[in-house]
């Protein structure tokens, strides 16, 4: 498989998937931060906390192991334990990464009110260092997402002057910084090797979706937001795959395969990188700042929301 047209960075992951963040039960000795994680201090632990952290490690690592549908559920299940979590831990060097935990599991399943604020409040007050720079990152996303843009880029730019490896989080900064305004983007190749420009007409709204390689995870993704778009029944959007690797035939029968109420009245164009220049082509296009990024287009080619999940749909489409 060749390279696909953007990487995941490793940081991005920490702040847009629930993580297991690896076993803390031995002692490490302090290092220089890697992916812009502070060292474990090598210091005493309670036993209870120890046990605790690992079993919600385990189940992290279980609910990624399903297949995307059921591995979602099982992780937004989770939310009671890890709250229980963040209680058995507090006081141990252990109550940092639960906290982080808390709020990364907010962040991406129940963002209402302050609730990923108070948690990242909280992780910020702890005496130790462990995952504070992993907090500032979501901080700053968690700001985009409320439109408190001023702030978020006075955060990531100081948060990358410390950790220049969340670099990333500016060409988010900077893609937030683009709603209201208008984009000129090219097309590409569809799957059968058809040149398709789906940004040309300027009426009705375009929902581009950009996923590094096609697999179940980008299918199961796919399938989401197909389903949310038919949920709204308007006429007039479309919804763009922009795809750096894959196979058309798989690609193909895997969107064929989508329950009919994922797809019913949403047009579908599929636009996939055929040769490494291809996808550097889309990758200087669009600079995505992670895998599953997209970009919503409304009448006259103006950005209405970036970044937005599917449950965010309509109101992009209202603006």
């Amino acid at each position: 498989m060749r390279q696909p047209f953007f990487f995941l960075k490793t940081t991005a992951v920490l702040a847009l998937t629930l993580i297991g963040l690896g076993s803390c039960g031995e002692p490490r000795p302090a290092a220089a931060p890697a992916n812009g994680l502070d060292p474990l201090p090598a210091d005493a632990n309670s036993r209870d906390a120890e046990t605790t952290i690992n079993d919600l490690d385990r189940a992290l690592d279980s609910a990624r192991a399903l297949p995307p549908a059921i591995a979602l559920e099982r992780q937004r299940a989770l939310g009671p334990r890890v709250d229980q979590a963040v209680v058995r831990c507090a006081g141990t060097r252990f109550e940092n990464k639960a906290v982080y935990i808390q709020a990364q599991w907010r962040f991406n399943f129940d963002d209402a009110g302050n609730r990923v604020d108070a948690a990242l409040d909280r992780l910020d007050g702890l005496e130790k260092p462990i995952l504070k720079q992993a907090g500032r990152a979501l901080r700053v996303q968690h700001q985009l997402r409320e439109g408190r843009l001023i702030t978020a880029r006075s955060k990531a730019e100081q948060l990358i002057g410390d950790v220049p490896e969340f670099g990333f989080l500016l060409d988010l900064v900077r893609w937030h910084e683009r709603i209201g305004g208008t984009i000129e983007i090219s097309g590409g190749l569809d799957l059968d090797g058809v040149l398709v420009d789906p940004a040309t007409a300027e009426e009705g709204h375009v929902l581009f979706l950009l996923l590094a390689v096609w697999n179940d995870q980008a299918a199961f993704t796919v399938q989401r937001y197909r389903s949310a778009l038919a949920s709204l029944n308007k006429p007039d959007c479309r919804l763009v795959l922009v795809i750096g690797d894959g196979a058309p035939r798989r690609i193909r029968d895997d969107l064929h395969e989508q329950p009919a109420a994922s797809s019913s009245d949403v047009p579908l164009t599929v636009i996939l990188a055929r040769s490494v220049d291809e996808a550097r082509s889309l990758n200087e296009t669009w600079k995505p700042p992670f895998d599953g990024f997209t970009v919503m287009l409304g009448p006259k080619r103006r950005i209405t929301g970036v970044a937005l999940r599917p449950g965010d749909l309509a109101e992009a489409m209202r603006k």
